[in-house]
């Protein structure tokens, strides 16, 4: 089969590291979602457990939530800073950009959470309220991962570790910044397939 055997492997590949992408995008989501829901859950049982328990035992478990939402989100976007990016990242890197992401993380969370126990956007729209909040999350989220992906980027360069493509990166210098091109190639040969 020649050459024809090795393009049908190369897509398949390339298809299977964008389901396993996908797929980790996803599982990533629903654990961040459920940790604001988790945070959402023990803010609404606050009276309850005022009432059952002594503060003391809600200020504990307002603490454990917080310190347990701030450690899943850090793993979670260690995860995801490590494995989704096409360049190999020192794991000093990953941890400090994934350590910024989850304050910021945790931070909007308690921020969004403030803002839809006092000024009740969702009320002005009935149902479709809920969608809407659930949206304002994710654009939230996704705006905070994008920043937290180029801070793991900056502090990487700024701090003089390389940026080297993995083995299954293919070099396109149309896609990279001039300012980044010798930085994020450094080693790297680009490719000789003309198409």
């Amino acid at each position: 089969m020649g050459r024809g055997g090795r393009s049908e492997k190369a897509w398949e590949k390339y298809l299977l590291d964008r389901a396993n992408s996908l797929g980790l995008i996803v599982v990533i989501a629903f654990l961040l979602l459920a940790t604001l829901l988790l945070s959402s859950f023990i803010g609404l049982a606050s009276e309850w457990f005022i009432r059952h328990f002594d503060i003391e035992t809600l200020v504990l478990v307002n603490i454990l939530n917080i310190v347990i939402g701030f450690l899943v989100a850090l793993f979670l976007f260690a995860a995801m800073f490590k494995i989704l990016p096409d360049v190999q990242l020192q794991w000093k890197s990953v941890w400090v950009g994934a350590a910024v992401t989850a304050v910021l993380f945790t931070l909007e969370k308690y921020i969004l959470m403030f803002y839809f126990d006092k000024f009740n956007p969702s009320s002005p729209f009935g149902t479709a309220g809920t969608v809407i909040l659930l949206l304002l999350w994710i654009n939230y989220t996704c705006q905070l991962i994008f920043f937290g992906a180029e801070f793991t980027k900056v502090y990487t360069k700024v701090n003089g570790y390389t940026l080297k493509p993995s083995k299954h990166a293919k070099w396109n210098p149309q896609t990279i910044p001039q300012e980044d091109n010798e930085e994020v190639v450094a080693g790297a040969e680009p490719s000789s397939d003309k198409k």
